[in-house]
């Protein structure tokens, strides 16, 4: 499947909310870098601000009823994403206002810490709007790096280096049963786009690969049987981050099914 790259302005509309995250999270590390001793609390504002200005555009684009799809409907903007997307945001400005007071307990990476929250919200954005299987695995995956650091952020912390650790190794196995999963799935279709999937004739191999794919949906959402990891990762991260890993990937996982 090939695509053309080029994009208009209307086609740049879709991806703004992301663009300007992805901007803003850069500018909030760059002041933090720039200017050492400026105060966590500030630096905490600034994302806000930013999530904020993000979920205002969302909310004008539901209201104003922007909807349309991007290379070959990989990228899809429409209202069920535009919710989810919201629902991300919402949690995000509550765990980066949660993290307030908790964050003065860390002697070091305070700027870090609210890089890696937007981070991994952006990532959940666009998990919202993805429309096929390649980009649910890069977008799955690049939202739960910044998960892997957060649980483990306090270093200092036995239990949360213990449940970084394994977090991250269930997370690299569940990545690597969703590949397989989605390498079966190309085989037995010739597509990963979920709207051409559903042509495709039934067979015991695309059977196999959709359980794999959902087996590793439940491993990164904890979902049961799949949810090992979640007493002691729950446990040893930094209470803001629990209250995130807890609400904000179930409703992007949502999304995708």
């Amino acid at each position: 499947m090939t695509f053309d790259l080029t994009l208009s302005s209307s086609d740049l509309l879709l991806l703004a909310p992301e663009i300007f995250l992805t901007i803003w999270l850069c500018v909030v590390l760059a002041v933090d870098f720039t200017f050492k001793q400026i105060d966590h609390e500030k630096l905490a504002y600034l994302s806000v601000g930013g999530v904020i200005a993000t979920l205002i555009n969302l909310i004008w684009f539901d209201y104003t009823g922007v909807e349309g799809a991007l290379f070959k409907d990989m990228f899809v903007l429409d209202g069920v994403a535009i919710f989810f997307k919201i629902l991300v945001l919402i949690s995000t400005v509550l765990v980066l206002l949660a993290s307030i007071d908790y964050v003065k307990s860390f002697k070091f990476f305070r700027g870090e810490y609210y890089f890696l929250v937007m981070m991994s919200a952006l990532g959940m954005m666009f998990m919202a709007s993805a429309q096929d299987l390649l980009s649910v695995f890069v977008t799955l995956e690049f939202s739960t790096f910044g998960f892997y650091v957060l649980v483990a952020y306090l270093r200092e912390d036995q239990k949360s280096s213990e449940a970084g650790l394994k977090f991250f190794i269930l997370g690299v196995f569940a990545a690597g049963l969703l590949a397989y999963g989605i390498s079966l799935v190309y085989g037995e279709t010739g597509t990963l786009v979920f709207s051409e999937m559903a042509s495709a004739p039934g067979s015991i191999g695309l059977a196999i690969g959709f359980i794999m794919i959902f087996a590793a949906l439940g491993f990164k959402i904890g979902a049961v049987p799949f949810h090992s990891w979640i007493p002691d990762t729950y446990q040893g991260a930094p209470t803001p981050v629990t209250a995130f890993l807890s609400i904000a990937p179930k409703g992007a996982a949502l999304a995708i099914l």
